[in-house]
């Protein structure tokens, strides 16, 4: 296994907790520190400050209000290159509550979505069965 260390790193996993608070702790995503402005009716950009970088996480819902993608400029070398800001994607289907909040039932993530790409940048799907918050 090889572990990766450094700034780079550190940005990009910054950029992923960005996303996770928005789209995994739906209580993180109403703090005051993160402001939000609305682009259309199905779309809009939350500002999350981590470690001093302001992450523009988007998000698309429904007309019924289920979270169908969730993306921003995340900083990564997702194909070997040099790091610099890669479209990060995370596309979700159906959705279940508990504890009073709703959570999107399957997840799929990775780089370059919406492109021919997407296919061979994805690297994450996931079930949600059940959720806990402390």
């Amino acid at each position: 296994m090889l572990d990766t260390v450094g700034p780079d790193v550190t940005r990009s996993a910054a950029g992923r907790l960005a996303s996770e608070i928005i789209g995994l702790t739906p209580g993180g995503a109403l703090s005051p520190t993160i402001t939000w402005r609305g682009i259309d009716d199905h779309r809009a950009v939350a500002t999350v400050a981590i470690d001093g970088a302001h992450h523009e996480i988007t998000i698309d819902v429904s007309d019924a209000g289920t979270l169908r993608t969730i993306s921003l400029p995340r900083w990564a070398q997702p194909d070997d290159g040099p790091f610099q800001l890669h479209t990060f994607g995370v596309m979700c289907d159906g959705e279940f509550t508990t504890d009073g909040y709703t959570l999107p039932r399957r997840i799929r993530a990775g780089w370059w979505p919406d492109t021919p790409r997407r296919v061979d940048g994805e690297f994450f799907r996931a079930t949600i069965d059940h959720a806990r918050f402390f």
